[in-house]
């Protein structure tokens, strides 16, 4: 499964921590077809979104296949840390399939407004916005860099913060990455995606 597949590339990485350029963006080119990814810092409301991605065809040369191009905007006033997670988080969706979607200004507005108040049966494009947070952690948090911190945080030798600058993600993350769950809700997103 690609997403499986996405996991298994950054696990076997030897840094001391994901890069979302050199270590997500090729490998989920080569999963998911795309062919190019840009990012674009815009002046978004963080009140209302921190970031989204947009997907459209070019024409790189006339008469040529058109090209998949995913664009990753995010708001230009986040930090480091967040603006890794959620320009991971948007790329997790290059996994979506087409229900899940929010490709049009009517379903963007509608994924705002379940996303304020979930409904009692969510869209495809709720659930995969959850499913896109999950997924974002456990590519910025694979197991090889977690094992090395899990001890000495169960042991209260190491704080949130601490977690947060070695993993470079947010600090509201770190309790959700360090959770004895974690593991598994990382195989069920392997199973699933």
């Amino acid at each position: 499964m690609p997403f499986s597949d996405l996991l298994d590339h950054v696990d076997a990485g030897a840094g001391n921590r994901v890069i979302v350029d050199a270590d997500i963006v090729p490998k989920l080119k080569e999963l998911t077809g795309q062919d190019k990814v840009y990012f674009v810092p815009a002046d978004l409301d963080t009140a209302i979104s921190f970031g989204h991605v947009k997907r459209y065809r070019e024409h790189d040369v006339p008469y040529g296949q058109p090209l998949w191009v995913t664009e990753v905007r995010f708001s230009n006033k986040l930090n480091t840390c967040w603006r890794r997670f959620v320009c991971c988080k948007e790329l997790m969706h290059a996994f979506d399939a087409e229900h899940e979607r929010a490709d049009t200004a009517e379903k963007f507005l509608q994924l705002l407004n379940e996303l304020e108040l979930p409904p009692p049966t969510p869209s495809g494009m709720l659930v995969s916005e959850a499913r896109a947070v999950w997924s974002a952690m456990a590519v910025l948090a694979p197991a090889r860099l977690i094992a090395p911190l899990s001890e000495r945080y169960k042991a209260g030798d190491i704080s949130d913060y601490e977690v947060a600058l070695a993993l470079r993600v947010p600090e509201f993350y770190v309790p959700h990455i360090m959770e004895d769950a974690f593991p598994r809700i990382v195989q069920r997103l392997r199973n699933e995606t």
